[in-house]
């Protein structure tokens, strides 16, 4: 049975002065190349920590934004040669990150978020000698310890994030999606939120009175599609919306309205 252990996540670290000096390929090339077992367990291939991790160069420290490409494809290299210590998906309520942690400095891990905008998985594979000297974070981080910072989608809920340590090697992270109305959307999110909005209307339209032409008010400007949309109520959700057809379908009103 595997042994689960819940991660503290914390929602605003504001530590000041946190990985200002990047990593560049030439001193990270220095640095595995002078490097001991311990050292290669933690950047090298397939570990989540890697700046080799998408095949090019790309410096852990620096946001990625992970969900935006599917694994498989940003991760076909490592595939090929059977590397599956990472992987991440969406499912149709939340963000799900799962990664083989590098062995050492499990107990100081930490998962937390940075201005609700940025999610940030570090740890300690090196104790400082001073533990007066200033945070490692600060100067040269990959002479003691790694991170992997990553982007957040508009709509994660990241506040209601879960992390949980398996077995003390994977690290599981799911992050749920926000509620449909209170999702921050750009254009584009907005139009295709309200076209799902108009489309469930038309069938209330179509196949029911519930509404009365004087509640109604238009959302074509909403839509910024330049036609003439459907009516919609504005207090009204999309779960709204979709509760009333459903109720209908129910009932049995839906074939009564639309003989």
């Amino acid at each position: 049975m595997a042994k689960c252990k819940h991660i503290d996540v914390m929602l605003d670290d504001g530590t000041p002065h946190k990985w200002i000096i990047p990593l560049t390929e030439d001193g990270f090339q220095s640095f595995i190349s002078n490097g001991n077992t311990v050292i290669l367990k933690v950047f090298g291939p397939g570990s989540v920590f890697s700046p080799m991790l998408f095949a090019k160069f790309f410096d852990p420290s620096d946001a990625f934004p992970l969900w935006d490409f599917e694994a498989d494809v940003l991760l076909s290299n490592l595939r090929r040669f059977g590397h599956h210590s990472v992987d991440w998906s969406q499912t149709n309520s939340k963000y799900v990150l799962r990664a083989e942690l590098p062995g050492v400095g499990e107990d100081t891990l930490q998962v937390c978020f940075e201005r609700g905008k940025l999610l940030e998985i570090s740890g300690m594979w090196k104790q400082q000698r001073d533990s007066k000297s200033r945070d490692w974070r600060s100067s040269h981080w990959w002479e003691h310890g790694y991170v992997r910072r990553i982007e957040l989608p508009e709509n994660a809920d990241w506040k209601k994030t879960e992390a949980v340590l398996i077995n003390d090697t994977f690290l599981e992270i799911k992050i749920p999606f926000k509620p449909f109305t209170d999702v921050h959307q750009g254009p584009l999110e907005r139009r295709w939120a309200c076209c799902l909005k108009c489309g469930l209307l038309s069938a209330l339209r179509k196949f029911s009175s519930f509404y009365e032409e004087e509640q109604m008010a238009m959302v074509g400007s909403e839509c910024g599609m330049g036609q003439p949309w459907m009516p919609l109520t504005g207090n009204l959700s999309f779960t709204e919306l979709k509760s009333i057809i459903l109720s209908m379908l129910s009932k049995g009103s839906v074939a009564t309205k639309a003989r």
